[in-house]
């Protein structure tokens, strides 16, 4: 405990309930000292921990880099900054062109959807390339993976992703894997409007909508990752489940909470869903009705959002 001293509070203001706050955790300084001590707030230069009664204000740049991570993770989790995650990644859409738009309410599906990996030949000659078969395979392999993780979020609702054979054309979320060039074909075949959003990875989806119900969907994945060495092939996965997740109603992104797999297009996507994720799917699907508009959207978060996770 000698290690933790009083330093100047830096017009630092103590903030409200924080994610995690009350759990003790581990905190190691630079020497390799740790304690216990619960998280109660920080900014960019100070956390602020709680230990044996006392209060301590600490220095990042004493902490150990794990600690520094921890503090900026938990930081990110304080009810504003969630708030204002969830409403992005919910009651935004993404226009094309990086431009995002206030949609006002919430979307998601009333079933269970069905998705269904499509074959781009089948649709575009032109996008026949050698290791397509294996590109198809690895990445069916991959969704099926995804599916599950996403399934796991949604086990308190009573919806479910149900991926079925290739090539359904009943399936609720088509799934195609394709370079940008087959884009405009494709999305015209199925009624969508054959527009090339300007997505830094080679990556798109749409939906179709009825007041707040989510109808149909497609998603078109680009070729080259699929299939590739194990870190191109993570890179994948993580691109892919941002569009899975995106077409199950939370349809944009925002970089408020690192850790998300909504983090926006910059940086590596995660493979795996973050804690916040699963949290972000099985609220909308256990708690909110689709067409809910932004005032009782946040009256359902301040009821029923759980911090204490």
């Amino acid at each position: 405990m000698k290690w933790l001293r009083w330093i100047p509070w830096f017009a630092f203001a103590l903030g409200s309930l924080v994610h995690g706050q009350g759990k003790e955790r581990s905190w190691t300084n630079r020497e390799g000292k740790t304690i216990q001590a619960s998280y109660l707030g920080g900014d960019d230069r100070t956390v602020t921990l709680s230990s044996g009664g006392r209060r301590y204000v600490l220095r990042l740049a004493d902490l150990s880099r794990e600690s520094q991570v921890l503090a900026g993770t938990l930081r990110e989790h304080n009810p504003k900054n969630v708030y204002q995650f969830l409403e992005r990644v919910c009651l935004y859409q993404e226009v094309g062109d990086g431009h995002k738009d206030l949609r006002g309410y919430a979307i998601r599906w009333n079933k269970s959807p069905t998705l269904s990996l499509f074959d781009a030949r089948k649709y575009v000659k032109r996008e026949s390339f050698y290791g397509y078969d294996k590109a198809m395979e690895q990445s069916l392999a991959s969704i099926h993976g995804l599916a599950r993780q996403i399934n796991d979020a949604l086990q308190a609702t009573k919806f479910q992703l149900k991926v079925v054979a290739n090539n359904d054309l009943k399936a609720d979320v088509k799934v195609f894997i394709c370079t940008n060039r087959a884009w405009p074909n494709i999305l015209s075949k199925f009624g969508y409007r054959p527009v090339m959003r300007r997505r830094t990875r080679g990556a798109m989806f749409s939906y179709f909508e009825q007041r707040g119900v989510i109808t149909q969907a497609i998603i078109l994945l680009p070729l080259q990752y699929a299939g590739n060495q194990p870190a191109s092939l993570s890179a994948w996965e993580g691109l892919a489940l941002q569009e899975i997740c995106q077409v199950l109603g939370p349809a944009n992104d925002s970089p408020l909470i690192t850790e998300s797999v909504f983090n926006g297009d910059k940086g590596s996507l995660p493979p795996k869903l973050a804690p916040i994720d699963k949290e972000i799917l099985e609220f909308l699907y256990l708690r909110v009705q689709p067409g809910d508009n932004r005032r009782r959207f946040q009256d359902t978060f301040k009821e029923h959002w759980d911090f204490t996770r």
